[in-house]
């Protein structure tokens, strides 16, 4: 099976272009390219992405159940992570990027992900996005408008919560089940 992947700028991906590639372990995305959808749903051994400083929207499934993909490096213009982008991926360290605007729902749900940092820019925390995660301390940013249900629920080694603002709106399940102290 297809095991490494350069895509050319000529190509145009639309959406789960490469879903289900099992034995894919490499791929490089060509400039220009704004927006990932599904891309590599389910590609258990994906293990490295390059992707394009063109790109602005990791959308929904983009990395879902992507399990050998460890860390990724994201580009400084993205502003958006969609629904079940990383959920399920084997993600233990990310850099999420300065103009990153809204988490949306599931987006990196049961993930392995132990520490992050939550730009300053993001006002948007959706339903589930961190749900079950290995998150061991939060800080949550100033600008941060909107924490949605079970934003953080069940991560059993969250010990810390830190708000940094007065969040306008946060639901009372947000952090459903996991032994946090908010401060």
């Amino acid at each position: 099976g297809l095991k490494s992947i350069i895509v050319p700028s000529n190509v145009k991906l639309g959406g789960f272009d490469f879903a289900g590639c099992e034995h894919l372990e490499s791929a490089i995305l060509p400039e220009g390219l704004e927006t990932i959808e599904g891309i590599f749903y389910g590609c258990k051994n994906l293990k490295s992405v390059k992707l394009p400083n063109s790109l602005k929207k990791i959308g929904k499934y983009a990395f879902y159940r992507c399990e050998s993909l460890k860390s990724i490096n994201l580009p400084e213009n993205i502003s958006y992570i969609g629904e079940n982008a990383f959920a399920d991926s084997g993600i233990e360290s990310i850099n999420l990027p300065k103009n990153l605007i809204e988490i949306d729902s599931d987006g990196f749900c049961r993930t392995k992900l132990k520490n992050i940092i939550i730009p300053n820019n993001v006002k948007n925390i959706k339903r589930r996005a961190f749900m079950e995660s290995a998150l061991e301390s939060i800080t949550i940013p100033s600008n941060v408008e909107y924490i949605g249900s079970q934003a953080f629920a069940y991560c059993k080694n969250l010990k810390t919560v830190n708000i940094l603002g007065n969040t306008t709106k946060m639901s009372t399940t947000a952090f459903h089940l996991s032994p946090a102290s908010i401060i």
